[in-house]
């Protein structure tokens, strides 16, 4: 049956207003679940400059919140290294304390004994790694910082003079351990530059600023050494000089002790400056998500009543069209 020019129009007509209203249902509901307006130059009159100013504030202080928190992982695992090196030179002082004045072979042995064992763990702990990054070489993380503890060992048994006193054995692991000495120039493993600072804010980047050859690091390892020799040999049989370098050994660990809360305080220090500009880049961050929100988030309320209205116009465009085409002239005329 061939359909008038009129009656054509009109079903034309009807599918571009059934589309129209497809459009705008399909529109408001993505809203509603999306919670963001669909068509954002339209909303901002077409000044799009404020939302990608504030969506590049917001990306940049997401990578501050990774160095951040990278920052503050390695410096907590940093502090944790230094309070097991506390407690090592803390249990070996105190081994140092029960020996005064001791004559007995056996026990000043197994002084040396422990010692060695604690100058073992004190190097292990120097070569600490936190997510494949070493704690204490310096900038070239990817190396160890510290030589195979036995060998260090090894190198300052062979220094010691055929004849010695306590005194001796002392001065020639001083030598050994002090700045520019074979443990800085061959031993140490690391860079000899410093760790790259950390930028936490645009102003603000920390550095702890510690490696192996710090000199609280050396005094420690130089003062245990001085111990671990015991075990090597050193001042065999003479039991006055020996006991004499256990008291200069206690002696070094007991200044030790105080250079590692020393060392571990600069830490806190850092630690502290990175928890205060996680907490300012939080604040900053809360403070641009509202703002950017307010430009791009669709009102909830709104969007309901309008998506209501589009869905009540769908329901009666579809009721009149169905009524329409049932429309003939019998059933007008009735």
């Amino acid at each position: 049956m061939l359909q008038s020019i009129g009656t054509l129009s009109a079903s034309y007509s009807n599918r571009i207003f059934n589309a129209r209203i497809r459009t705008d249902l399909n529109t408001l509901a993505q809203e509603l679940t999306s919670g963001r307006k669909s068509d954002l130059r339209s909303a901002l009159s077409g000044d799009m400059a404020p939302v990608a100013a504030l969506e590049r504030s917001l990306s940049r202080l997401r990578a501050f919140d990774t160095v951040t928190a990278e920052a503050d992982l390695f410096t907590n695992t940093l502090q944790q290294s230094l309070e097991r090196v506390k407690t090592q030179i803390e249990g070996l002082t105190e081994a140092a304390l029960a020996m005064e004045n001791t004559t007995s072979p056996a026990l000043i042995h197994n002084f040396g004994e422990e010692a060695s064992s604690r100058f073992e763990a004190l190097v292990g702990t120097l070569n600490t790694t936190v997510a494949g990054r070493s704690l204490f070489s310096g900038d070239d993380t990817e190396s160890r910082a510290v030589a195979d503890p036995k060998l260090i060992l090894n190198d300052l048994a062979a220094l010691l003079p055929g004849t010695a006193t306590a005194e001796d054995v002392s001065a020639v692991v001083d030598a050994y351990f002090a700045p520019g000495g074979t443990f800085e120039t061959a031993r140490y493993l690391g860079s000899t530059d410093p760790l790259a600072p950390f930028r936490l804010t645009p102003e603000d980047t920390v550095s702890p600023g510690i490696d192996a050859r710090q000199s609280e690091l050396r005094a420690m390892l130089a003062a245990t050494a001085k111990g671990a020799l015991l075990a090597r040999g050193a001042l065999s049989g003479d039991i006055q000089n020996q006991s004499n370098l256990i008291s200069i050994a206690r002696d070094d660990l007991l200044g030790a002790t105080a250079g590692i809360v020393a060392l571990s305080a600069s830490v806190g220090t850092a630690e502290a400056r990175i928890d205060a500009a996680r907490s300012r880049n939080g604040a900053e961050t809360a403070s641009l998500q509202h703002s950017l929100a307010k430009l791009v988030t669709a009102d909830p309320y709104d969007t309901a009543t309008r998506l209501q209205a589009v869905q009540s116009q769908l329901d009666t465009f579809y009721t009149v069209t169905a009524r329409l085409s049932q429309l003939n002239l019998t059933g007008y005329l009735r």
